[in-house]
């Protein structure tokens, strides 16, 4: 009989103990291409909810050669207040002078969540972490290599002297598409051959037409915004095509009857834009004249002309004509007669 409640009471609580157990952690051990230890810098979570970016650090163990992360809704909800409309998470670790690795976005275990998590690193290393288990993997770091891109026209031919702002990227989900996820990597530019050298990663890059450039090309497999090449690394040299927008003149002659009207501005809107996105192209002289030499139809939609804070006259870009574009604006309206003239 002693011998029973023994037992039972061994099952008893272990029945108590049980839900200890059914944490859901993974467990990275950091090792080289030979399979020995590597001391990581610096572990993060990069966290994406629209409109929302953030980061974790977070502790390793074993002085900087292991991470053991707890994949529980708990853990991650009280460090961060978006999880229930998460578009996922990465990690991030870097471990210098070895390559930085960025894993695949994945979803974050939310409460009730029963299913296993995957979670894809670079050159063909994942793991899947059933719900409620422990799950360990030797995740891989290479050396650096030179990584290289090509810039070329349509055409084949080099683009030199292009300049780029280049990130390690994570995240533009917001409202106007902002680089909002991003780490800097500095600015690069081309040289005779077309040819810049980028620091090397294993993570999705971000390459940004730098300053003025970005109204002049477009990448033309863009993802959300043409200026903004997204885009996996996967060889140390890697040619990327650009495109620079067509240029014209554009002549508008502005008239009243056979006048022409001085002092009317001339604004256009761009079609790839947020918040302020429309400006001046020009004014009128005094013969009613407006030359744009370098008018780009291919970025703008509409164009229009102000005389005062008055709308006169609008158009859409794909309407002009490919001549002068003569525009008559109404008669002024008659003034009010004075009580004199009365």
């Amino acid at each position: 009989m002693k011998v029973l409640r023994s037992v039972a009471l061994t099952v008893l609580c272990l029945a108590f103990a049980a839900p200890a157990a059914w944490a859901t952690t993974l467990t990275l051990d950091f090792v080289d291409q030979e399979g020995s230890p590597v001391q990581v810098a610096k572990a993060e979570l990069l966290l994406v909810a629209w409109g929302n970016t953030e980061r974790i650090e977070l502790d390793t163990a074993a002085h900087g050669t292991r991470l053991r992360l707890e994949l529980e809704a708990n853990w991650l909800s009280s460090r961060w207040g978006r999880l229930r409309d998460q578009f996922g998470v990465h990690i991030y670790l870097q471990a210098p002078p070895l390559a930085a690795i960025r894993s695949e976005r994945f979803l974050w275990p939310t409460e009730g969540d029963s299913g296993p998590s995957t979670i894809i690193f670079p050159n063909g290393q994942r793991i899947v972490v059933p719900s409620g288990a422990d799950a360990t993997m030797s995740l891989r770091f290479r050396q650096p290599t030179v990584r290289r891109v090509r810039i070329v026209a349509p055409d084949g031919q080099p683009i030199p002297g292009l300049a780029f702002e280049a990130s390690m990227f994570w995240s533009q989900s917001n409202h106007c598409g902002v680089l909002a996820g991003a780490e800097p990597l500095g600015t690069h530019t081309t040289d005779a051959g077309g040819w810049l050298q980028l620091p090397d990663g294993d993570f999705e890059y971000a390459l940004e037409f730098a300053a003025r450039a970005k109204y002049d090309y477009m990448f033309p497999d863009y993802r959300g915004i043409p200026w903004r090449k997204v885009t996996h690394l996967q060889h140390p040299a890697t040619e990327i095509v650009a495109y620079r927008y067509k240029e014209r003149a554009l002549e508008v002659r502005v008239r009243r009857g056979d006048q022409g009207v001085p002092g009317v501005t001339l604004l256009t809107q761009l079609i790839h834009c947020c918040g302020a996105c429309s400006g001046p192209l020009g004014q009128s002289d005094a013969t009613g004249r407006i030359e744009v030499q370098d008018f780009q139809p291919e970025i703008y939609s509409h164009v229009w002309l102000l005389e005062g804070d008055v709308e006169r006259w609008r158009a859409t870009v794909e309407s002009l004509p490919a001549g002068i574009v003569e525009v008559q604006l109404p008669a002024p309206a008659a003034a009010a007669p004075t009580d004199a003239q009365q």
